[in-house]
């Protein structure tokens, strides 16, 4: 009712609509609200019905403000001489927004009324949210009238105006003819709307969406509607000067401003600890919070189950013992080479744990992170001092300590008492049994990233594919501002081992990627080690000469992955399978192919993967390349 209050007292087309869309935003949530099927969709018919009818308004209103040079209805003036196209279209859309036949406005309001009047939670509560609906409607019908009037009606004023070239209104357009087809032709999205109602509601029926259902109540509600619309219309004047007599909304955006203004002076001030410039404050929260939770779980959450098996094997302790010495000199270590050197063997030595767990393809992915991990170190470290920056006072340095250690030893101890209390879980033992007979795979790790949890795998890599692209931009960025360094001399050891290995870790690249449905392997595996070739080129090369590789472009890689990853899961479509519901492969004449689509989004997984990798190494190594190569990235 606001809404639509304040938008009757616009003149401005844009606030108008603004002012409009609040209006009927808060119809459908008060329609929702009312909590039945009925209720359901009418919400879900009437946000069609607004999506296309306010689409069409603002782009119609931008077309307006672009030829005429003004918003306000009160200067413009018989713009149907001069736009006939765009009146039309207009007219249509506010039709719809006012709720009148033939459009599908009309036909969502009718639901909406009858939704509202089911609302029963209070005596006389329907009565009385159909009555504020029809109340709503009747201002929404008065400045729609009131919008077509003030643009469209007297004489044309405005000098030089032509009609807008055809492309420009025809987006308008579609959605515009759609109002008025949709409302005879509701039937078609009758089903649509049944099965999105029983999603969010599945006990009851909703009603069959139809554009006549005889004298009812609903229809009697819209006459009113229009009557009551028209005669705030006619009597326009006198409704003018009555809302200006009305208190203004400028003390409630005062408040809302100061509002504002103290709600961002609180997020700065939360905000704070996250502008630091050194590491310390960023890791203080989080390892402040291990020991805190390790508290409140020794306090809370009282005996444990039994242990299921074993919880340790053979060896165990000798890995324990390596890590523990490995980390002993990680933490003194003064050089920068030595740090790198000492944390891949952190890593080398939980990969070998993974192993002995049995989890070959997470002990196969973080071995190959972390020899990637290397490279992009040695990247950054090449323009570096050799040396590790100087440690801070004594006082800093016991009170990392004694944080580190209480989280250290709260995470061990809660490692320690957890683990092997629980016995597989349902997921898994659905995965291991139908991994098989479901996929054809026996690697059940990449059949659940590339088959059962397909979207998961396609939303993760549309993320890796938009930071891809964003380290293109900042590496272009790099070259544009001529903030390149002198190139570094080529490495004769590394030039050597790149060509050697490159041409290895290419084929293994491929051999992993082909075997990883049934065996260790896969896209992302098989990406990783064709990125660690190429980080090897960059790191040997050292911006002197084109590495082996070095032609391919992140762009290219990112594109033709995300084709192939959504281009497989629409391929499912025409058979009426949902999307990314993957098969086995195969020709137009009904031929089957040796593969299944799995594969093929797993390439697709495989490319953007490799283009992340390239854009990534390509961003580090930019600082070793001359400004004047122009290299396209």
């Amino acid at each position: 009712m606001l809404g639509a209050f304040l938008a009757l007292r616009q003149y401005d087309l844009k606030a108008l609509l603004a002012y409009s869309t609040v209006s009927q935003l808060g119809l459908i949530v008060g329609v929702i609200g009312v909590g039945t099927p009925a209720s359901d969709a009418a919400a879900i018919l009437y946000t069609v019905a607004h999506a296309l009818f306010k689409a069409t308004l603002f782009m119609l209103v931008g077309i307006i403000d672009h030829e005429a040079g003004s918003r306000d209805i009160r200067e413009l003036s018989g713009l149907h001489r001069a736009m006939p196209a765009t009146a039309l279209f207009t007219a249509l859309a506010a039709a719809t927004m006012a709720g009148l036949p033939p459009t599908i406005g009309f036909v969502g309001k009718e639901a909406i009324f009858e939704a509202l009047a089911e609302a029963h939670h209070l005596r006389l509560s329907g009565q009385l949210a159909a009555g504020l609906g029809v109340l709503a409607a009747v201002l929404t019908f008065a400045y729609a009238a009131r919008l077509v009037h003030g643009v469209f009606t007297g004489p044309l004023r405005q000098q030089g105006l032509r009609s807008p070239r055809r492309s420009f209104v025809a987006p308008a357009a579609v959605a515009a003819i759609l109002t008025t087809a949709l409302g005879p032709s509701v039937t078609l999205l009758s089903p649509i709307v049944q099965r999105a109602a029983n999603d969010a509601r599945p006990q009851g029926e909703p009603p069959y969406l139809a554009f006549w259902h005889g004298f009812t109540v609903a229809l009697g509600l819209s006459a009113l509607t229009v009557l009551l619309g028209t005669l705030l219309f006619v009597f326009r004047a006198r409704t003018d000067r009555l809302l200006r007599r009305l208190p203004t909304t400028t003390p409630f955006a005062v408040r809302f401003e100061a509002g504002r203004v103290r709600l961002l002076h609180l997020g700065a001030l939360l905000a704070r600890p996250a502008r630091a410039a050194g590491p310390a404050t960023f890791l203080l929260r989080p390892l402040l919070a291990v020991p805190l939770l390790a508290v409140v779980a020794a306090v809370g959450l009282g005996p444990l189950p039994p242990p299921v098996g074993e919880a340790t094997r053979p060896g165990d302790a000798v890995l324990l013992v390596l890590l523990m010495v490995t980390l002993a000199g990680l933490v003194t270590v003064r050089s920068a080479l030595g740090a790198v050197g000492l944390t891949g063997t952190v890593g080398l030595l939980l990969s070998v744990w993974f192993v002995t767990a049995g989890a070959p393809d997470v002990a196969l992915t973080l071995l190959l992170v972390e020899v990637l991990t290397t490279i992009v170190v040695m990247l950054v470290l090449r323009r570096r001092s050799p040396r590790l920056p100087p440690r801070g006072s004594r006082r800093a340095l016991l009170a990392g300590a004694v944080l580190a250690g209480a989280t250290g030893l709260a995470a061990a101890a809660g490692t320690a008492a957890l683990t092997g209390r629980r016995d597989l879980s349902a997921p898994g033992r659905y995965l291991l049994a139908e991994a098989g007979p479901t996929t054809g795979g026996s690697n059940v790790v990449n059949t659940i990233l590339v088959e059962f949890r397909a979207l998961d795998t396609l939303g993760e890599s549309v993320v890796l594919a938009v930071v891809a692209v964003g380290l293109v931009s900042l590496a272009d960025r790099v070259t544009r501002t001529g903030r390149d360094l002198p190139a570094a001399a080529a490495d004769p050891v590394l030039v050597f081992a790149h060509r050697l290995l490159a041409p290895v870790m290419l084929v293994v690249s491929g051999f992993l990627f082909v075997r990883g449905h049934e065996e260790i392997g896969g896209g992302f595996i098989g990406a990783l080690l064709a990125g660690t070739a190429v980080g090897l080129g960059h790191l040997a090369y050292a911006g002197t000469s084109t590495p082996l590789l070095g032609r391919l472009r992140t762009r290219p890689l990112l594109v033709a992955g995300l084709l192939l990853c959504v281009g497989v899961g629409l391929a499912a479509l025409p058979s009426g399978r949902p999307f990314l519901t993957l098969g086995k492969a195969g020709l137009p004449g009904g031929a089957a192919l040796p593969f299944s689509t799995s594969l093929l989004f797993d390439l697709g997984v495989y490319l953007i993967v490799l283009g992340l990798i390239v854009a990534a190494v390509r961003r580090l190594d930019v600082s070793t390349r001359p400004a004047a190569t122009g290299e396209r990235r």
